[in-house]
């Protein structure tokens, strides 16, 4: 059927010279096709401001008691990649932190640390036959820092909010526009919003390059990921299945637990 000889336009409608009563189920064809292209263009959220994203997750953090997460991180640390997942995170404020390691050759570690207890100090085992010794280091020692770009005490999720917050500020007091919301997407099933921040060399900016994820539904950042000049990757952190004020008390802090494997106490 050639359709420029079969329809015309007059006065809006569609007309069909062999047979007038094709015109209403062609016009409602029409204008199914319309309605379902205007939802879709209306199903596309506008990105919402850099600004509005750093503040509602420093909101978010302000209201926050306590969180849960399975941590994927890589480490670029003296030319070696370290690479951890499945990591076991609880924690509560303040200071609060356990982490148990579930897979890889680190599986069975745990480490806790609260801050002003246990003189300030990590209360770490390795996993395997030599769980039995418990270890107290110094947060910001060489072993604790071995396979690690920052000390715990300045780790987790507030680290990642305020690191974005005081590069974002700085390049605003710079009047550089180099963080943007690039998109959306998804990640461990959540809806988040994709920032990108390329940050010129010299200007006192943590690294040249970030992106970072936040979860639109908790409004907190879920992934970072950190990049020199070169694009080479230089320190990942992932928080999949986020839960927060999930109720976690001191006991979750405490090597006594029964749920732990701290044996030489």
């Amino acid at each position: 059927m050639n359709l420029n000889k079969t329809f015309y336009f007059h006065g809006g409608y569609v007309m069909n010279r062999k047979n007038r009563f094709d015109v209403p189920w062609r016009v409602v064809g029409s204008f199914l096709i319309l309605i379902l292209c205007t939802g879709e263009s209306f199903a596309r959220e506008p990105s919402p401001s850099v600004q509005s994203l750093i503040f509602e997750a420093l909101e978010q953090f302000k209201t926050l008691e306590d969180y849960t997460c399975t941590l994927d991180k890589r480490v670029l640390k003296n030319g070696t990649l370290y690479e951890d997942r499945g990591i076991s995170v609880k924690y509560k404020k303040p200071g609060h932190y356990y982490f148990r390691w579930s897979q890889g050759t680190s599986r069975g570690r745990e480490v806790i640390f609260v801050e002003g207890k246990n003189h300030d100090r990590l209360l770490a085992h390795p996993g395997g036959i030599f769980k039995f010794i418990t270890l107290h280091l110094d947060p910001e020692g060489s072993l604790a820092m071995k396979e690690n770009r920052h000390s715990l005490k300045s780790s987790g999720m507030e680290k990642i909010i305020s690191l974005m917050e005081s590069n974002y500020s700085l390049a605003m007091e710079k009047g550089l526009e180099v963080i943007q919301c690039k998109a959306q997407g998804t990640l461990d099933g959540e809806n988040v919003w994709i920032i990108e921040g390329s940050f010129p060399d010299g200007h006192g900016f943590y690294a040249q390059k970030m992106t970072l994820s936040f979860s639109k539904k908790l409004k907190l950042p879920v992934k970072i990921s950190i990049y020199d000049g070169q694009e080479a990757l230089l320190e990942e952190y992932v928080f999949n299945d986020l839960s927060i004020n999930t109720g976690v008390s001191e006991k979750d802090f405490d090597p006594s637990n029964p749920e732990y494997s701290y044996l030489g106490r």
